[in-house]
């Protein structure tokens, strides 16, 4: 039987009792997740750093009150919230593997995002010196963040390193080098280094922080045939490629005897024809065409100034400095 004291005790506790149940209708409308929809984030996987050394990315998600967070490691990088549009900007000044992380609606998604150098897709033929002639591939352009000891090989020949800026620049020019000749060159003895668009001659191995070169072709080139290699530029100062030259000194036989007396070459800009592609195990024949099926976002290359435009399904050029014989 309900007394009147009890109804008293009651009427006492129904502000607590309505106040309790604010509190849990609050709370659940709070932490409850829109269940008609899921939590969406749009992002580039791959974006390639501009001439500049950087890049931009925007992306975007499906609902407010989203907030986002960049990791490289255990380093954050940037961290906020999306804006009304919900989309936000990214930039990057580094290469490398970065994380997206993005929180909203009770949900988490992380997506990879991979930042590449910026890289500019040649395909084009230099003048030909003594029966030799280079196909440049690409270049690689980057800026580089200096560790404690030289981890590459062209920093490991580099007598100044220790004297390199804490960020510095470096170009990799791949290359494909044709001896058209009816004689064997022995590269170890013949140098080649490459020139920027100052006219700054980088020099092989004997350079400093200015003008640095490395390159990677070394023993003998057979007659008729053709090896891939590569050029390492290093310099404490920014450089451009538009025009690039090779410095080639006399060139050697197996028997140290002089059998040509190099010279330089340079793109051909008014050629037209196009190098074959180099097939690292059936050798090409001389009706083949340069196709250069590599993939990843590289720019294309202009005589006048590079050009950003991507080209897809490019891969990375070989770089095993394998030899093939021209077949006539």
């Amino acid at each position: 039987m309900i007394t009147i004291k009890t109804i008293k005790k009651l009427q006492n506790l129904f502000p607590i009792l309505l106040l309790l149940t604010t509190l849990i209708f609050i709370i659940s409308a709070c932490s409850s997740k829109d269940k008609s929809k899921n939590l969406t984030v749009t992002a580039d996987k791959t974006i390639m750093l501009s001439k500049d050394y950087q890049a931009k990315m925007t992306i975007k998600t499906n609902f407010d009150d989203t907030k986002f967070i960049v990791t490289k490691g255990k380093k954050t990088y940037q961290s906020r919230s999306f804006n009304s549009k919900k989309e936000a900007s990214l930039s990057f000044k580094d290469t490398g593997e970065y994380t997206l992380t993005v929180n909203g609606n009770n949900e988490s998604i992380s997506k990879k995002i991979s930042v590449t150098p910026y890289t500019v897709k040649v395909d084009k033929s230099t003048t030909p010196i003594d029966n030799t002639q280079y196909t440049i591939k690409k270049i690689v352009y980057e800026k580089v963040k200096k560790s404690k000891e030289p981890t590459d090989d062209a920093e490991n020949n580099m007598h100044d390193y220790a004297l390199l800026n804490d960020y510095y620049y470096r170009a990799t020019i791949y290359y494909e080098l044709r001896n058209n000749g009816s004689k064997a060159i022995d590269l170890s003895y013949t140098f080649a280094s490459p020139i920027d668009d100052s006219g700054k001659d980088y020099p092989l191995l004997e350079g400093n922080t200015d003008a640095y070169s490395y390159d990677s072709m070394d023993g003998v080139l057979q007659p008729n045939t053709r090896r891939t290699g590569y050029f390492v530029m290093i310099s404490n100062s920014p450089f451009t490629l538009n025009h690039l030259k090779i410095n080639i000194s006399s060139y050697f036989g197996t028997d140290s005897d002089i059998i040509g007396e190099g010279g330089i070459s340079e793109l051909d800009y008014t050629g037209t024809s196009s190098s074959t592609t180099v097939d690292k195990k059936v050798p090409p024949t001389s009706t083949e065409q340069n196709t250069d099926d590599s993939a990843g976002n590289e720019a294309t290359y202009d005589e006048d100034s590079y050009d950003d435009t991507d080209t897809s399904d490019e891969a990375d050029i070989d770089t095993d400095n394998d030899e093939y014989t021209e077949e006539s």
